[in-house]
C-alpha cells in the first residue's frame, strides 16, 4: 500500500504519459480503483484529476442523487438533474465520498 500513488495527480506527476483511465491509488489506508483525468479535458487545465462521481444522464436507466431531480427541457434530447425548484433562488447540496483523497479543487 505504501508503494502505490496516493491520487491521480501523483500518478501523472510520476509519469507524464500517463493516460486517463482506471487506476489503483492508496487513500485513507485503503486500495481504490478510481478513474484518473489526465488531461483536464473535462476541467480546462493540466490533468492529474481523481473522479469522485459521475453522472451520463444520456443513460435511459440514469437517476438523480436524491437532493436534487430530474427534468426535461424542449432543446435536448436528454434529461438533467437540477434543482427542485429551478426557477426559485438557493441551491442544494450533495455529498460525494472522496474515499479520503484530498484535493485543493473541484470541478463539474
Amino acid at each position: 500500500l505504501n508503494n502505490l500513488p496516493k491520487s491521480c495527480k501523483d500518478i501523472l506527476d510520476q509519469n507524464v504519459a500517463a493516460t486517463s483511465g482506471y487506476y489503483i491509488i492508496s487513500a485513507n489506508g485503503t486500495m481504490e480503483n478510481v478513474y484518473c483525468d489526465m488531461v483536464g479535458i473535462h476541467c480546462g487545465e493540466s490533468g492529474g484529476w481523481t473522479r469522485i462521481a459521475f453522472l451520463d444522464m444520456t443513460d435511459p436507466e440514469a437517476v438523480c442523487p436524491s437532493a436534487i431531480q430530474i427534468h426535461q427541457y424542449p432543446n435536448l434530447n436528454h434529461p438533467l438533474c437540477g434543482r427542485p425548484k429551478p426557477s426559485e433562488p438557493g441551491c442544494e447540496s450533495i455529498y460525494y465520498s472522496s474515499h479520503g483523497v484530498s484535493y485543493s479543487s473541484v470541478c463539474g
